[in-house]
Parts: structure tokens; C-alpha cells; sequence
């Protein structure tokens, strides 16, 4: 059953599906409202904005939404902005205050490449498995590892996904690998039958979790 979590991130929904027994989380995107309005803040007044609204308990996320419709309507606004605010929340995931806020950069990082954008366009891929590589913090790392699974780089995902499910030791994110792959279709069906006959996943609890997952047929549990 999905769970809603509507205060993980104020200004969108998300569901997610556990998968057996270590809990791991499955993505599931929410259906993207219709374009309301036009956002004319320049981008650096924008990042400022949104570093600023993750230290206050206001409740005010004007920032946070105007940054999400620009990358989910990217195609409305000049390229050179949408790189800009893409390239500013690459450094926010990386070096931001917050464990919170650098993971919820991580996230919008993969907007303008993932089925929530209403034109997905390649070349999320790379960014994001930098900000894997380079961060040390685990949220913004699971944070990656979950939205992996909705970007359009298929082939790349997909193999960074079975990269982190085989190298991932005991009690790290090699379920969230799994989660991620579920949501793929049959490109993920394939690399979780590959790493269930190859017994790859060193994690003895996620390997359970993919031998049930096998008996699904590779899909969700409905």
C-alpha cells in the first residue's frame, strides 16, 4: 500500500511502496499539476531564497516552488537559467547547512531528466551520480539512489542502480537499489533477474527481499 508523505517536501507529493523486510523504498511520481503561473526571479535570487526558507519554520516555500515549476516547465524559460539553478543545487547537495535541504537538491536535480518533467530531457544522469560519488552525507546518497529509477537515461540508471545493489555492504542502501529498479519496467526487471541469478546483492537481507521479489515475477507486490 503507498503511505503519503505530504511533509517530506512541502511543495509536492510523494508515495512510496516498502519492499520486505529491511523496509526499502519504492518511488512512485505524483501526477505534475498544470503550469499556474511565470516565474521572473533571477536564478542566484532564487537559490538564495531557497537556502533561506530551509532555515525558517515559517512555512513559506515560494522559493522552493518556483525553482520545481522552472525545472518541471523547463522548456519555458532560457536554457542558461535552467543550468544555473541546476548548477546551484549541485553545489546546495554538495556543501549545503542542512542534511535535509542537500537532499532535497539532490531530488530537484532530477526533475528537468525524470517522467515528472512535462518535457524529460537526457543529461540528469551525470550530475546526479556526481553528487553520489562526491557526497559522504546518506540521505542526499539515498535521495540519488530513489530517484534514479524515474529519469529518462535509462541504460545509465539502470546500471548505476545494479552497480550500488551488488557493491552496497550490509546495512547500506543495496534495498533502495531495488526499490529504484522495481519502478523501471523492464530494464530494471532485467538487472534484478541478473542479480538474483548471480547472487550479487552482498547484503543477506536485500538478497531475501530480491528471492521474494523473483517470485513476483520481478514486479511490485500488488
Amino acid at each position: 500500500m503507498g503511505n503519503y508523505d505530504p511533509t517530506a517536501f512541502p511543495d509536492r507529493q510523494m508515495y512510496f511502496w516498502e519492499v520486505g523486510s529491511t523496509g526499502s523504498l519504492a518511488w512512485a511520481p505524483p501526477v505534475l499539476a498544470q503550469a499556474a503561473y511565470h516565474v521572473t526571479r533571477a536564478p542566484a535570487e532564487l537559490l538564495a531564497a531557497y537556502v533561506r526558507e530551509s532555515q525558517t519554520l515559517n512555512g513559506h516555500h515560494d522559493a522552493s516552488t518556483a525553482i520545481t515549476h522552472i525545472l518541471t516547465h523547463h522548456t519555458d524559460y532560457p536554457p542558461a537559467d535552467v543550468e544555473s539553478l541546476l548548477q546551484g543545487l549541485e553545489e546546495i547537495a554538495l556543501t549545503g547547512a542542512l542534511s535535509s535541504l542537500r537532499a532535497e537538491s539532490a531530488f530537484r536535480l532530477s526533475i528537468p531528466g525524470s517522467r515528472r518533467a512535462l518535457h524529460p530531457i537526457p543529461g540528469a544522469f551525470p550530475r546526479l551520480a556526481r553528487v553520489y560519488r562526491e557526497s559522504s552525507d546518506v540521505l542526499v546518497r539515498r535521495m540519488v539512489v530513489n530517484v534514479m529509477g524515474d529519469l529518462t537515461d535509462r541504460g545509465e540508471a539502470a546500471a548505476f542502480l545494479e552497480r550500488v545493489a551488488s557493491e552496497e555492504p550490509p546495512g547500506g542502501i543495496a534495498g533502495r537499489a531495488l526499490a529504484s529498479l522495481l519502478t523501471m519496467g523492464d530494464e530494471g526487471r532485467l538487472v534484478l533477474k541478473r542479480l538474483h541469478e548471480t547472487k550479487a546483492v552482498r547484503d543477506p537481507e536485500v538478497s531475501m527481499d530480491l528471492s521474494t521479489i523473483a517470485k513476483n515475477g520481478y514486479r511490485l507486490k500488488r
